[in-house]
């Protein structure tokens, strides 16, 4: 009986050193009956747990841009603060482009209060999205014919915040979405096109071409590097009165080719878009982001001396091993003969000639254009979701 009660104050009411004498341990042995108690630390309350993420909604639009959500619960004991983080989750949708002339989302919106009565007035108001006022995602309105806006609430989550950008308004905010495509995240790309990754996938390429123009003999586009296919982040540069010029995998010229300077613009090439950039400083650049879906080539004109064309990429590192430059195979085409000089007298070279304004048809490369939509409701937003009127503000039309 003595012992069972031993057992009992060591097991419950103080805690007992393992092997000395005293109290009954585990082995058999007693463990030290003259110790005193000791008070049990208070656990210091910490957060909740999160529940598992549920499953992706339905997205918010059929076409175009659009957005869905999960959400997930905070399991907590009443002492617990609650979990950190958000218990609801936004993404930007997969979706294929609305059809050519459809009524942009916002529009949608505004339409669905045409004719209908603002602050007791019985004027029938058309109405058109406005997107001068100061919130991205209120639902702004320009009465047509008018000089003034409504604001009739917020917008339906997943609305762009403006006709330039990617970003939607989700509750209200504007948010854009990181690598991850979830809205409102952190995540970025590296330069190897990995989220979060750290530039270990791929190869940074960085040269300067620095041969120099011919004297005598043929005359005309000079390789100076290839750019295999899966490049990101290329930017060629020159600072001289040579022309930059770009080849497609099949040897076609896509910008600056047969005898032509093409406009500067941006051209659609190898799957990607390229901006070409020439000042009156005779500054001349190619830019693209890439990846390219084939190889590209680049090639000078020359007129006058080479002081050195600067070209720099991003390459995945098994196709490394593809880059070339100047002692590149490549066919060099549309040469014409120059009759060497005598030493002493500048070398004259046949001069390009400028494009016509009229842009160039080439089958590789097209210039991109804006498209500017026409009433045709690809998409009905629920109209359960718009808000009440908040305000007007009044605008000057010019």
């Amino acid at each position: 009986m003595d012992a069972f009660i031993q057992y009992f104050k060591c097991s419950f009411f103080i805690h007992c050193i393992p092997h000395k004498p005293g109290c009954l341990g585990t082995d058999g042995r007693t463990l030290g009956p003259s110790l005193s108690p000791r008070p049990r630390l208070k656990r210091q309350p910490g957060h909740g747990t999160w529940t598992h993420w549920g499953a992706w909604s339905a997205c918010s639009s059929t076409c175009g841009d659009g957005a869905s959500f999960r959400t997930r619960r905070c399991i907590r004991f009443p002492e617990e603060e609650m979990c950190k983080g958000k218990p609801r989750q936004y993404r930007v949708c997969e979706l294929d482009d609305c059809p050519s002339g459809s009524t942009p989302f916002r529009a949608i919106q505004c339409s669905l209060y045409n004719g209908k009565p603002i602050l007791g007035s019985q004027t029938p108001y058309q109405w058109v999205p406005f997107h001068g006022a100061p919130n991205l995602c209120d639902l702004n309105c320009l009465a047509v014919g008018h000089n003034f806006y409504y604001t009739f609430g917020r917008v339906l989550d997943g609305t762009r915040c403006n006709p330039e950008s990617r970003d939607l308004c989700i509750s209200g905010r504007c948010l854009r979405a990181g690598c991850d495509g979830i809205l409102g995240s952190e995540a970025q790309a590296d330069a190897c096109g990995v989220c979060n990754g750290k530039n270990e996938s791929c190869v940074f390429v960085q040269q300067v071409f620095r041969a120099a123009f011919p004297t005598s003999g043929f005359f005309g586009y000079k390789n100076v590097t290839r750019i295999p296919a899966g490049a990101r982040h290329i930017k060629v540069t020159d600072r001289s009165r040579n022309y930059l010029a770009l080849m497609n995998a099949n040897q076609r010229y896509v910008i600056n080719g047969d005898w032509a300077i093409d406009w500067p613009g941006v051209y659609e090439v190898a799957g990607t878009k390229v901006h070409y950039a020439r000042t009156a400083d005779v500054h001349e650049s190619f830019e693209a982001t890439g990846p390219t879906q084939e190889d590209l080539s680049v090639m000078v004109l020359f007129q006058e001396q080479n002081s050195g064309i600067e070209y720099q990429f991003w390459l995945p590192r098994e196709q490394f091993r593809h880059v070339q430059s100047d002692a590149s195979p490549l066919r060099q085409q549309q040469t014409r003969e120059v009759e060497g000089n005598p030493e002493g007298e500048p070398q004259q070279f046949p001069q390009a000639t400028t494009a016509p304004p009229v842009q160039k048809a080439r089958g590789a490369a097209k210039k991109v254009s804006q498209e500017v939509a026409v009433s045709s409701p690809a998409r009905v937003p629920n109209q359960s979701g718009l808000n009440g009127i908040l305000f007007i503000g009044l605008i000057a039309l010019t």
